[in-house]
């Protein structure tokens, strides 16, 4: 886990409580590890002192025995992103997946998040999504810590799958706004700048006769919908940054669906995002623009047609 690699102490392993008895008993497992202890999850909240003992015993008492409920789920939910890249037959995967969701479950609701986590968190905290959040507490971490912090909030119920708060609106948001961070820092150090004529095929139409006519073919060749794999084939997204996206599971449906709302969001932030200085006062900006508030809060419901009638105007 990070800086912390004392903490990769959870096997994949999941079998019974017999099993489990003798498995500590012999020190080791059928994947090999080397086993020191088991957490029972039959009955967690009534035996939740014997599991953070030994939960204890494997992190060596390095942390205070408060933290250690957090720092167990910590441990599971990084579990759970490594599940994903292991090369094991998917039943393997699938067992791990649901197991140790459960007992995420199980444990969020004894566990309490301390304000100082995130100001986020905190009691009057604007929720976050909704186009009125102006403060985007959520939105300006780096993507990896943005992820941890999204299961932790869908883990505890902070966020829903209500308007403007479910976690792939929240996940656009994040990509539309490190669009903006990218785009705003290589200006300001004197960098090139995103190709966003290259990207969005912004070349100039062919002159017509009325303004309506030219609209329309100006908006004919260009790009109507851009994908997750050409902001990492233009460097807009690096591999890191990619990886840490693709550990939740909803991202790969948004990123399905999501190449038409990239566009448009992109489009205007072409047309209207090169005054700012600021990515926060730039999104606050452009999110309440009338072709991007739809964008912003349901950004799945952006089709290639809507897109292309939206860029018409832009």
């Amino acid at each position: 886990m990070g800086n912390f690699p004392e903490l990769d102490v959870v096997s994949y392993f999941v079998c019974c409580d017999a099993c489990a008895v003798h498995l500590v008993r012999m020190g080791t497992c059928p994947t090999s590890d080397t086993i020191i202890g088991a957490v029972c999850l039959v009955c967690l909240p009534q035996n939740t002192a014997i599991m953070l003992e030994t939960v204890d015993q494997a992190v060596r008492g390095r942390f205070d025995t408060t933290d250690l409920l957090a720092i167990l789920v910590a441990m599971l939910d990084a579990r759970l992103v490594k599940n994903e890249e292991r090369d094991v037959p998917e039943i393997d995967k699938n067992l791990f997946r649901e197991v140790a969701r459960w007992a995420l479950d199980v444990l969020s609701v004894a566990m309490e998040i301390p304000p100082t986590l995130s100001p986020a968190f905190s009691d009057g905290a604007p929720y976050p999504g909704h186009i009125n959040n102006a403060q985007l507490l959520l939105l300006r971490y780096p993507i990896p810590g943005f992820m941890v912090l999204l299961r932790l909030m869908r883990l505890t119920r902070f966020i829903s799958d209500e308007e403007g708060s479910s976690t792939q609106v929240l996940i656009f948001q994040r990509i539309a706004f490190h669009l903006l961070e990218t785009e705003i820092k290589r200006r300001s150090t004197g960098n090139m700048p995103l190709p966003l004529v290259e990207m969005l095929d912004l070349r100039p139409g062919t002159p017509a006769k009325d303004e309506d006519q030219s609209i329309a073919s100006t908006a004919a060749g260009l790009k109507k919908s851009i994908t997750i794999s050409e902001l990492v084939h233009y460097g807009v997204l690096d591999q890191d940054n990619s990886k840490a996206l693709q550990s939740d599971l909803e991202f790969k449906a948004l990123e399905k669906n999501c190449g038409p709302a990239l566009a448009v969001f992109l489009h205007q932030m072409a047309r209207h995002g090169i005054p700012y200085t600021d990515p926060v006062t730039c999104f606050n900006a452009l999110k309440t623009m009338d072709l991007v508030k739809n964008v912003v809060k349901a950004p799945l419901a952006i089709s290639d047609g809507l897109a292309a009638d939206y860029i018409a105007k832009i």
